[in-house]
């Protein structure tokens, strides 16, 4: 993911083209009025002067990464935001329609008509490879870990089971964990572990060497990350928390904090949420175990999207 950066997209203007929501003109249309004064050209947030837009403008900082109405040109914030704008429960009139006319569910994109809509979520062969995506010389690998409970209260979070794959959805490690302290609960429902699962699996100082060797590629010093690999996966913090490891914040991307894969509260959606939503898939499903694998590759096809 691309942070927004003010330096990056310094399109604010005092003035911005109205949207259809403006109040119309003699004619009854919104193109009578079309220019308003202190008017966001992005987000067209209206201020009372330019100082109040100047400081939006540092509050909001618009990004070409910014989801985007196809057929308004509005910025915001997240999909779930733009979700609302399109089909919420008051949406705008002139952009739902173009939406249900030529928008893609998933990721919300309105084509103009005649051109061919290729969905960044819609993951084929190779598509990570597009050379219109960015570098593709840096190495991506999405982490996911299963927890048990070590208190007595059954909570806790103690890694029990790692799962690593790569950009084709490709196992690159996949292990049991052996606890280093007593387990309180399993949580076999959820996690899919369960004392037979654990015997003879490698401890938890083996498993990280593991998953440091993948993650550090063929470099092992901290001046030279060249090979480094860029780590995905959905709240990160806690599966590098239960394995001791801490990973370079520049080099991870985390679906859950995403801005525009969060609520429009910035409160993060849970991952089998975002996998219905934007890939069409149903993961961690009622009543069955979590599949580590199917988690990660879940949060790094919406890396790739």
């Amino acid at each position: 993911f691309r942070a927004p950066s003010n330096a990056a997209w310094d399109g604010f203007v005092s003035t911005a083209r109205g949207s259809e929501n403006d109040a119309p003109g003699p004619s009854g249309s919104s193109a009578a009025n079309p220019w308003i004064a202190n008017q966001c050209a992005h987000c067209l947030k209206r201020c009372k002067d330019a100082d109040a837009l100047r400081k939006h403008r540092e509050k909001a900082r618009h990004s070409p990464c910014d989801p985007l109405c196809g057929a308004c040109g509005k910025h915001f914030a997240n999909l779930d935001t733009l979700r609302q704008h399109l089909a919420g429960q008051l949406p705008s009139a002139r952009c739902k329609a173009a939406y249900e006319a030529r928008g893609c569910a998933r990721c919300l994109t309105i084509e103009p008509e005649g051109r061919a809509h290729r969905c960044p979520f819609e993951w084929t062969s190779g598509f990570q490879n597009d050379p219109r995506r960015g570098n593709p010389g840096r190495r991506a690998v999405a982490l996911d870990c299963e927890m048990v409970g070590t208190e007595e209260d059954g909570s806790g979070t103690m890694c029990a089971r790692v799962c690593i794959v790569d950009t084709h959805g490709s196992v690159l490690l996949s292990t049991f964990v052996a606890p280093d302290r007593p387990i309180t609960d399993h949580r076999t429902e959820l996690t899919g572990v369960d004392p037979g699962s654990l015997v003879g699996a490698p401890s938890l100082r083996e498993v990280r060497a593991a998953v440091l060797a993948v993650l550090n590629g063929s470099k092992r010093t901290a001046d030279d990350d060249d090979d480094k690999a860029l780590l995905v996966g959905h709240d990160l913090q806690h599966d590098l928390e239960c394995l001791g490891i801490k990973w370079p914040r520049r080099l991870c991307r985390d679906t859950a904090r995403h801005p525009p894969l969060q609520r429009h509260t910035h409160a993060p959606f849970k991952l089998r949420t975002l996998a219905a939503e934007h890939l069409g898939e149903s993961i961690q499903r009622e009543g069955a175990a979590h599949d580590p694998r199917e988690d990660a590759w879940a949060a790094m096809r919406l890396y790739l999207g």
